[in-house]
Formats: structure tokens, C-alpha cells, sequence
């Protein structure tokens, strides 16, 4: 009877237990599937195709041969994933060229093979991926070998001699020498300026002076070589755009998660190597930088339904995945050189100073890149004390028709020219007042001069005690206004580019145009047509202005906007008014992905998979 008791009270006990058990599992099924039920749709919110740009059907991708250069595996996303995509889908050539191996963490060979993996997700063929095999970081008393004697041979981070790539991958001078490049400066130069040489570009993408060591080595480097080879190279004249990687990409603001993808935006003052500057170049200023449009493919509400999220996680040793809502935007920037001065086959003298520094192509340099706030130096042409003359004189290779003249002053906001002038061989002369104090481009356009044999320039009156330039570019063409694409902007202080925008009934939106190339004579829609294609009359395009009506019915709409002069040169842009549901459902998505990617950032944390 006792044992009958007691059997009756472990079986009452067990059957307990595996109903709690049972609740237990029920709870974990719950929640994971709370959890886990949406995730396939964090891939499936795209922005469509239902807009449309000129671009995608002129010359403006198709048939180049565009090369990318840049110092670390990753960097190629960052300073211009979304143009290398864009230029493989119009058929050009693109090689991606890598000077490093990002090695410092002993990640070599793991990194280069994640960029040939990364690429390929933006259609970069295997072949086209290009590793100098340099290292990352230096052990040497000069801080980098940037400042190291042209013939030293200096250790890498981690302790290697020479250049070197895979089992299975070849470096640059092994694929083209059969040895590797010993680790000299002059080394890293030649093989910088053979590369060039090797693919001879029509378009160069290079990074700019970021805040990485490596990332201005590679910058000034290779605005050396192509000084260099612009002088050596008479015909040979391709358009460079240099691109940020860190304030405009992998620090730049975590702006992804909005109901419409922001365009890049400037830099916080705080990120800058030099606050007094808009940019961590001081040479340049945010207005003049030029806005390449962005792929279908890279327009989305969430991240992983993003190609540049694809890509990105490819590089799984930098967890470069993790940018994406940093690095994703509306547009992708750059800054443009030109390569089209016939300074660089003209005698330069000056009364006193280094007149090398006029026509070499760089506007900055430093006898120490590693500072964080580096101070620029060895770029500018001064004078001595004793020169009263302060003058240049400028013989050109032949007697030429010129038509513009760029001057840039010392980037120095303490060292300025207040009024110069420029003497022509024709006997004319042009006063120059109000340039541009930090260094940016200042141009001066004038009716064709023609038969010109030499100019002169000279200094009248400055501010400081080195006054100076830094650059001086003379052009045996008009430059022209012609515009090659157009993009419907907010005309606000984001100017986000247009594609599928999200409005509410009754909103007004001030538009504009971006037009490339940026034109003195700013492009705006008087120069334009615009007009709603596909809508009623509660949408409508006054004084600028979009204006929605209140209470219009949600729905589709579309704009198209085309140049006066050129319909070939149009932009269209759908504009969506979303309904109940649309706002729940892509509010509810892009929250759900936020708290799932800290769930799983900090799970990762905790595992220590992440550092």
C-alpha cells in the first residue's frame, strides 16, 4: 500500500515536471519564432526599379577602364562600392588595386581573399583584383615608410621584407617580374605608378587623406606618380576623383534607418584632422564635391536587403558588415582633380622658392603623416625674406590658345594672397583678388588669350608671412558646362537625391537640381522641364516646390524632370504615399531589424567573436 503511495506521488511529480517542461519549450518555440519569423523579410524591402536616370543610358558607365586604388581590404566599399557596381553593370573594365594586405593583425592572406570575394558581389572579376602586397604599418624610426629613404628596405608590422600574396594569388610585380618588390618607398612608388601604367585607366577612384597612416601614403603617393606621369605622358590625361573612407564612409554618421535614405553627409567638425577645415583635405569644400548616383541594388528600407551589406560581409575579419548603416546613402562622393593643365609641360621659374610645388599635382604633403593632427608642409611655393619680386614665370611647352586659369593659395587661413596678377605674352594682364583662403580651387575664366607663349604671375599684396601657392593649372580648352546627368534633390541642407521617396498627405518639399558637372552657374529647374507623369492634380510642382495635397488618397506617383536644351538628359522619381499598413509594416521592419542586430552584436560580445 506505502509503495503503491508513493509511486502515485513520483508519477503525479514526474508528470509535473514534464509539463513544465513542456511550457518551457512551448515558451522557447514562442520566442524564438517572435524573434525569427520576421527575418526573411529584413531581405525582401528594396526600393524597386520603378525610377529611372539618363545616366544608365549614355556613355557615362559604359565602356571604361576604371581602376580603383585604395590601401586596405574594405577600403574599396568604402570609398566607392556603389560606383564600381555601377560601372561593371554599364560593361566597363573596373580593376580594383589594393597597396596593402592589411596585415598589421597577421590577417593577410585572410583579407585577400575576403576582397576578391567582396568585389565579386559587385560583379569585379577575380582577375581584376590587383594586391601590391605591401604592409600595414611600419617599423621604422621614420614612422612610415612614406618618409623613409627611396632605397631603405624597411620592415613591415609584422616583420616581412618583401611584397607577397597567396599560394594561389600573385602580387602585382610577381605577375609582372617574376620576383617580389622589396620594401622600399621607391618600391611602393613604382609599383603604384606601374599599375597605372600596366591598365592605363581612363578613370582613376583613389582614397584621400584620412585619418589612417596607410590611408595617406597611399593618397600622397599616388598623387606623386601621377604628377609624374602627366609630365612624362603628354596624351595620357585620366580623370581622377579621390574619395574619403573614413568620414564619409566608415565614421561617417549612422543615418541608414530613415523612411528615406539620406544622402552623405558632411563630416561632424569633431572628426576632422583640423576643424577649421570642412574636410579632413583642406583643399577642398564640401559644395564642389560630385555626387555619383547609387544602384537599385544599394536603395533599401533594411540593411541586409542592401548589396552594399553583401559585400561588406565578405570582409568577416573587419566585421565590415557592421558599417552598413554608416556607409549606405543616397549618393556616393567624391572630389575631382583635374589632369588637363598644360603646366605640366611648361618651364616654371620663380624669383625664389621651390617652384616645383606648382605643377607636381599635390595640394598637400607633410614631413609627418603619422600626427594626428599633421601639419601640412613641403606642398607650397613661398619665398624667401628677401624677395620683393615674389613672382612665377611660366614658359609653355608651345605657343598655346588658353582659356581658364585655376590658382590655389597656401592652405594656410593665416598665410593669404589678398590681390595678384596674371601677365600674359599678348601684353594683357589679369588682377586676382579673393581667393579661396584654404587652399580650394580659385578659377579664373577669361576669353580665349590666344598664341600664348608664357604667363607670369606675381604677387601684389598678401597677409602672413609665407604667402604662396600650392597649385597653378592653365587650360588649353574651355572647360564648357556640358552636363552629363542631372538628379531631382530635397533643396534643403541635406539636398538628399530623389529615387522612391515616402511623403505624407499635406507636406511640401522644396526640390532642386544637382547637376554633374557642378557648373560655376549653378544648374537649377528654371534650366529644366519638370512634370508629373503619372499622378492627379493632388500632387503638383510649384515655385519649386512639390506639394501634396491633404487627404489625397495613398498611392504612386511619378516625376520627371529633363534638361531644356537636352531630353536625352533626364531624371525620374517615384513618389510613394504610403498607406496604414505600408507604415506599420516598414516602421515594424526597421525596428525589428535594429533590436535584432544588438541582440545578436551583443550575444557575439559576450561569445567574444567580437572586439
Amino acid at each position: 500500500m506505502i509503495n503503491t503511495e508513493l509511486n502515485r506521488k513520483k508519477a503525479i511529480k514526474s508528470n509535473k515536471i514534464i509539463k513544465r517542461i513542456k511550457v518551457i519549450i512551448s515558451i522557447m518555440i514562442i520566442f524564438i519564432l517572435l524573434i525569427f519569423m520576421p527575418y526573411p523579410f529584413l531581405y525582401m524591402n528594396s526600393y524597386g526599379n520603378n525610377f529611372n536616370n539618363s545616366i544608365y543610358s549614355t556613355e557615362f558607365y559604359k565602356n571604361k577602364n576604371v581602376m580603383i586604388i585604395v590601401p586596405h581590404q574594405d577600403d574599396e566599399i568604402n570609398v566607392a562600392g556603389a560606383t564600381i557596381k555601377n560601372y561593371v553593370d554599364g560593361g566597363s573594365e573596373v580593376t580594383v588595386v589594393f597597396t596593402t594586405n592589411g596585415d598589421y593583425y597577421g590577417l593577410g592572406e585572410i583579407r585577400i581573399n575576403e576582397a576578391i570575394n567582396a568585389v565579386g558581389k559587385l560583379g569585379v572579376k577575380p582577375e581584376n583584383v590587383v594586391f601590391l602586397g605591401y604592409g600595414d604599418k611600419w617599423n621604422t624610426e621614420y614612422n612610415h615608410i612614406y618618409h623613409a629613404p627611396d632605397n631603405e628596405i624597411i620592415t613591415s608590422g609584422i616583420g616581412n621584407l618583401k611584397s607577397y600574396g597567396t599560394d594561389e594569388i600573385q602580387t602585382f610585380r610577381e605577375m609582372v617580374s617574376g620576383n617580389q618588390s622589396l620594401y622600399t618607398r621607391k618600391n611602393y612608388k613604382s609599383d603604384i605608378r606601374d599599375v597605372i601604367l600596366h591598365y592605363s585607366p581612363d578613370i582613376i577612384f583613389s582614397v584621400d587623406f584620412d585619418l589612417h597612416i596607410d590611408h595617406r601614403a597611399t593618397s600622397l603617393l599616388f598623387e606623386e606618380v601621377i604628377g609624374e606621369i602627366l609630365k612624362e605622358y603628354e596624351d595620357y590625361e585620366p580623370k581622377v576623383f579621390k574619395g574619403f573612407a573614413y568620414n564619409t564612409a566608415w565614421f561617417a554618421i549612422n543615418d541608414f534607418y530613415s523612411i528615406n535614405l539620406k544622402s552623405t553627409a558632411i563630416p561632424n567638425k569633431n572628426d576632422i584632422i583640423n576643424e577649421d577645415y570642412e574636410l579632413d583635405t583642406p583643399n577642398y569644400n564640401w559644395k564642389d564635391r560630385v555626387r555619383f548616383l547609387v544602384p537599385n541594388e544599394m536603395l533599401s528600407y533594411t540593411k541586409r536587403s542592401n548589396l552594399l551589406y553583401e559585400a561588406l560581409s565578405k570582409h568577416k575579419s573587419q566585421n565590415a558588415n557592421l558599417k552598413t548603416t554608416k556607409i549606405a546613402n543616397s549618393d556616393q562622393v567624391f572630389w575631382e582633380r583635374n589632369t588637363n593643365s598644360i603646366t605640366y609641360n611648361s618651364e616654371i621659374k620663380a624669383s625664389s622658392g621651390n617652384s616645383n610645388y606648382i605643377n607636381d599635382f599635390k595640394l598637400i604633403d607633410s614631413t609627418d603623416i603619422s600626427e594626428y593632427e599633421v601639419v601640412f608642409n613641403n606642398c607650397v611655393w613661398t619665398q624667401e625674406d628677401n624677395d620683393l619680386e615674389k613672382s612665377l614665370n611660366i614658359t609653355l611647352g608651345n605657343p598655346s590658345d588658353i582659356y581658364s586659369i585655376s590658382i590655389y593659395d597656401n592652405p594656410s587661413l593665416n598665410d593669404n594672397i589678398t590681390k595678384g596678377v596674371l601677365r600674359f605674352s599678348d601684353g594683357s594682364e589679369i588682377y586676382v583678388k579673393d581667393l579661396m583662403i584654404n587652399g580650394s580651387e580659385t578659377i579664373i575664366d577669361f576669353p580665349k588669350k590666344s598664341n600664348i607663349e608664357y604667363i607670369e604671375f606675381k604677387i601684389l599684396e598678401y597677409e602672413g608671412d609665407n604667402p604662396g601657392l600650392c597649385e597653378l593649372e592653365v587650360f588649353d580648352t574651355d572647360r564648357g558646362d556640358d552636363i552629363q546627368y542631372i538628379k531631382l534633390i530635397v533643396d534643403d541642407e541635406e539636398e538628399n537625391f530623389l529615387y522612391r521617396y515616402m511623403v505624407s498627405d499635406g507636406e511640401t518639399i522644396p526640390i532642386n537640381i544637382y547637376s554633374y558637372p557642378n557648373t560655376q552657374n549653378k544648374i537649377s529647374l528654371d534650366d529644366c522641364n519638370i512634370s508629373i507623369i503619372k499622378g492627379d492634380e493632388n500632387i503638383s510642382i510649384q515655385d519649386n516646390t512639390l506639394k501634396i495635397a491633404e487627404g489625397v488618397k495613398p498611392g504612386e506617383y511619378k516625376i520627371r524632370v529633363e534638361m531644356n536644351d537636352n531630353e536625352l538628359i533626364f531624371d525620374e522619381v517615384e513618389i510613394v504615399i504610403p498607406n496604414l499598413i505600408e507604415r506599420i509594416y516598414y516602421g515594424f521592419i526597421t525596428m525589428y531589424e535594429r533590436i535584432f542586430d544588438r541582440i545578436c552584436v551583443s550575444l557575439r560580445y559576450r561569445l567574444g567573436l567580437l572586439e
